[in-house]
């Protein structure tokens, strides 16, 4: 197996470890020619490099090539060193580390990851550890997964007798739904353990869930479990031709209420999609405060739930509208956001 294969599967591993403990969804990318052309030779030599956004936050992720060289001491003067070049936080990643070396990494407030045993990141304030993981197990489970919530919102918003989502297989989810088999099994484990669901079946996995949509919205509304849907935003002045897109924020109020929308012009955009668009280098002149376009990257495809509301789908569906703008203050959009609860929900 090549080396580039090898770290794309560790990557893999990360992704879902991060979003197996903290529910948050990150995506991995090279860093920009750019940064790499501010990196000494040592440094690009001996970390392979990513960036993501966790908790709006732009990290810079070091993986060590070499595990056999590690000190904790050189890894903390080469981590201060990419801190001061990029100007981002720098979190060392491992395959695995004694646990002396492990203390010591903390004791110097250390960001560091080793998948499926810790996750220190002390800008962050996270400390998660496989030993907390067995003696908080109530703690974890107040997390809701992008793709779990995905899954409730397609069940409250589906109207199609045809499709009754308690009658499908797990394996009809991840056709209709575009996810993974694995995917729809984690999602609907998250819920089981957040008491929402129940599961059926031997062969054939089915979703019971516990109570009817009314009390389901109300029981994850009073746990504060569902999320906002935008992983961050962009601004920019042009959308390539390829860009799927739907109104959203309050770009989207006009479809559900009589109020107008924003000066702002606000567009959700699977997250997919866009980072499709930035590896073929198709964004133009991003940046991250103002543009023609707010651009909202979402952690799930909105196009599909959208297609569930109407047939000519333009605007996000009334669900995600309302988680959203749940923490807006404005009169006039919380008196939208009860009456879409009120066609929606009740």
């Amino acid at each position: 197996m090549c080396k580039k294969h090898v770290y794309q599967l560790f990557m893999e591993v990360l992704r879902q470890y991060i979003e197996t403990t903290i529910g948050e969804d990150v995506q991995f990318e090279n860093l920009e020619a750019a940064q790499k052309a501010k990196l000494p030779f040592y440094l690009s030599q001996t970390y392979q490099l990513f960036a993501a956004h966790l908790y709006n936050h732009e990290l810079i992720f070091a993986k060590l090539i070499d595990t056999d060289s590690f000190t904790v001491s050189q890894s903390t003067n080469n981590l201060l060193k990419l801190n001061s070049l990029l100007n981002k936080p720098i979190v060392l990643v491992l395959d695995e580390i004694a646990s002396y070396n492990r203390l010591r990494l903390i004791d110097k407030r250390v960001n560091f990851i080793v998948p499926g045993k810790q996750m220190f990141l002390p800008e962050l304030f996270v400390d998660l550890r496989e030993s907390f993981a067995k003696t908080q197990p109530e703690q974890q489970k107040q997390t809701l997964t992008p793709s779990s919530q995905f899954l409730l919102l397609f069940h409250l918003l589906n109207q199609d007798s045809k499709w009754h989502i308690e009658e499908k297989t797990f394996k009809d989810f991840a056709e209709r739904l575009s996810y993974t088999a694995m995917s729809i099994t984690k999602a609907a484990e998250n819920l089981r353990q957040l008491d929402l669901i129940t599961t059926a079946g031997e062969k054939e996995k089915y979703i019971r869930f516990k109570h009817d949509k009314m009390e389901l919205w109300s029981q994850l509304e009073e746990q504060d479990l569902w999320k906002t849907p935008v992983l961050k935003q962009i601004y920019l002045d042009e959308l390539p031709p390829n860009a799927v897109t739907l109104f959203s924020n309050t770009s989207a109020l006009p479809e559900y209420s009589d109020v107008n929308p924003s000066r702002q012009e606000f567009l959700a955009m699977d997250k997919n999609n866009f980072y499709s668009l930035k590896k073929s280098n198709a964004l133009i002149e991003t940046n991250a405060n103002e543009g023609r376009y707010c651009l909202e990257i979402w952690k799930y495809n909105p196009v599909l739930l959208a297609n569930l509301v109407q047939d000519e789908n333009s605007v996000v569906d009334p669900l995600s509208l309302y988680l959203c703008l749940k923490s807006e203050t404005d009169e006039r959009i919380e008196m939208v956001l009860e009456q879409i609860k009120k066609k929606f929900l009740w």
